[in-house]
């Protein structure tokens, strides 16, 4: 019986965890209509305090404009696409995971983008941006 148990706990689990990615997902859409910001601003947010702004974006609707320095692939061989602000040298950037993976691949370096999506987590001094679209 523990071993029945056990197998329904992590159903359980999984059937929260997909639900509350489903939930993400339908806020990120309704990031669209924020006003965006630049990610120079927000760099220089980060520059002066890293903590307060972080704290802030965690859960946030996100709407930021800057420039793509990247697309590279995550640990899950998924797109992550890298907004910045152009500098060549920039300790600041924001790990952009698209909610359609497709569309990061038609991206260009360089390319001005706007993108939307609910913030995530901080590593480093970037930050991360969940279901993000553009």
């Amino acid at each position: 019986m523990a071993v029945g148990a056990g197998a329904e706990a992590v159903a359980d689990a999984e059937k929260d965890r997909k639900a509350k990615a489903e939930e993400a997902k339908q806020d990120a859409e309704k990031c669209r209509d924020a006003e965006a910001v630049s990610w120079a601003a927000v760099a220089q947010g980060l520059k002066e305090n890293e903590a307060k702004v972080a704290s802030a974006w965690k859960g946030s609707c996100a709407k930021v404009s800057g420039v793509v320095d990247s697309i590279n692939s995550g640990f899950d061989d998924k797109p992550v696409v890298m907004v910045g602000t152009g500098e060549r040298f920039s300790l600041q950037d924001l790990h952009c995971k698209p909610k359609d993976e497709k569309k990061a691949l038609e991206l260009k370096k360089g390319q001005q983008i706007t993108v939307w999506g609910v913030g995530g987590g901080e590593v480093l001094g970037s930050l991360f941006l969940e279901h993000c679209d553009w």
